[in-house]
């Protein structure tokens, strides 16, 4: 079996797909065991997601990496590396009544940063996430 490295977003269009592959009109959703070799704070780190929703060709065998597929690879890192998830990032700054912009002057990154961080289009490294458990 091999991967697409190509991220595909097809919205909402409904199953089959046709696969990037073998051209087939056989791409379905499909839950398989993955490891994913995921780089961070210059590290590469396996991530093994037992039940990863993933498009799948069933001709080929070739999946399709779709935003959905990514952020379930991001939450499994965080999860495995012990981060905070986007959502217990922004409990903690709403707890301590916090602004972003508030945050971010504290921790001296951009705004920005904060919010990539709050919606999972950004993970945190491991001492900015340390950093925001004592905001």
């Amino acid at each position: 079996m091999s991967s697409s490295n190509q991220s595909r977003d097809r919205g909402d269009k409904p199953f089959p797909w046709r696969c990037f592959s073998c051209g087939k009109k056989s791409v379905e959703l499909a839950v398989v065991n993955h490891t994913a070799n995921v780089k961070h704070d210059g590290l590469i780190f396996a991530v093994t997601l037992p039940n990863l929703s993933i498009p799948k060709c069933t001709e080929c065998g070739e999946l399709t990496f779709t935003p959905q597929a990514d952020a379930q690879i991001s939450d499994a890192l965080r999860r495995t590396q012990g981060l905070l998830q986007p959502s217990e990032i922004r409990a903690k700054r709403n707890a301590l009544n916090l602004r972003q912009s508030d945050l971010s002057k504290f921790l001296r990154i951009a705004e920005a940063t904060i919010s990539r961080w709050e919606t999972g289009a950004l993970i945190q490294s491991k001492v900015m996430d340390c950093l925001g458990t004592f905001a």
